[in-house]
């Protein structure tokens, strides 16, 4: 095994890629076969983002493939199971911040009952309990997302808007090697073949109201982030501005009452604020598998936002007080 830098190790296995695709040296597409069918795309984007990007659909391996290997499914028609679709489970190496997470009550994770699986992978997903057993249920499918882990594919996710995804963004590894294409290749597709099939539940998809209010509060605190100044000078009332002998515009008159007397208490008052908010926010964020990433998240715009108020708020009481 050779130790490569990130460059050599990346030239490397896009040139293993292609000679298993039987490409050209300028090809970044490469299509390969999944029991006779054309079913497993790989993309390679260069630049500085540079990463491969594998792709299948959910299921296209079903017609192949016999039910999971679970005793609890062994009887079950393989089209039995129904479920909200997308599923997308989200498969990542687990991590200290998860381990915490989840021992602390914060995050709640779906255990597989393989330790080995459940001590390595990660499992992010709003997905019910009895579908993610019937979706990890095959020792293959295990074995084969532990394998692309191993091989520095940072995430794999089953079922995103019907496709079976992984990436990997870092080309330099320990386990780079002549093979390191094959195996990825040969990983992937025991994923994509041992998915079980599921289809569409007709029950309405479940909302995810904390996740859209997460989202409003993150993008009015990015909004006022980005448009704050502006707005904030946009309120001053036109007796604190005095015009430039220059003509080039107006300057703020900090000689006149309350002009210039907001900014600092205002900042004084945001930065006692902040943490306020986001350990209220946060506090309210627990019990989906995502919750501690949504904690990180959720009291930082929480804070954003609540010092940004502040600003505003102790501007306005006194400009016009």
């Amino acid at each position: 095994m050779t130790e490569l830098s990130e460059g050599d190790a990346e030239a490397d296995l896009i040139r293993q890629l292609r000679e298993l695709a039987h490409t050209t040296p300028e090809s970044q597409e490469f299509v390969f076969d999944l029991d006779g069918s054309p079913a497993l795309v790989v993309k390679y984007y260069s630049g500085s983002g540079s990463h491969v990007y594998l792709s299948a659909p959910y299921g296209v391996g079903a017609a192949s493939a016999r039910a999971p290997s679970s005793e609890a499914y062994r009887s079950k028609p393989a089209s039995a199971h129904r479920a909200l679709r997308p599923m997308k489970i989200a498969l990542r190496e687990e991590n200290d911040d998860d381990r915490e997470a989840v021992a602390t009550g914060i995050s709640r994770e779906f255990q597989s009952g393989d330790p080995v699986f459940d001590n390595a992978v990660y499992i992010d997903t709003d997905s019910d309990d009895e579908t993610l057993r019937y979706v990890l249920a095959s020792r293959d499918l295990r074995d084969g997302v532990r394998a692309l882990l191993a091989e520095g594919v940072r995430q794999v996710e089953l079922d995103d808007e019907g496709l079976i995804k992984a990436n990997l963004h870092i080309f330099a590894h320990a386990q780079h090697d002549a093979q390191r294409a094959r195996r990825l290749i040969d990983a992937f597709a025991k994923v994509v073949r041992n998915a079980p099939p599921v289809e569409h539940a007709t029950e309405v998809s479940r909302t995810d109201l904390q996740g859209v209010l997460l989202s409003v509060l993150g993008s009015i605190a990015a909004v006022l982030f980005l448009l704050g100044v502006p707005i904030y000078f946009a309120l001053v009332p036109s007796r604190c501005w005095v015009g430039t002998s220059d003509g080039e515009g107006a300057n703020l008159n900090c000689e006149v009452s309350g002009c210039c007397d907001p900014i600092a208490p205002g900042a004084l008052i945001g930065i006692v604020l902040a943490p306020i908010a986001a350990k209220l926010v946060s506090s309210m964020i627990r019990g989906r598998s995502n919750s501690h990433r949504r904690r990180a998240v959720g009291g930082f715009s929480a804070a954003l936002l609540a010092f940004e108020l502040s600003m505003f708020a102790t501007g306005i009481y006194y400009w016009y007080r």
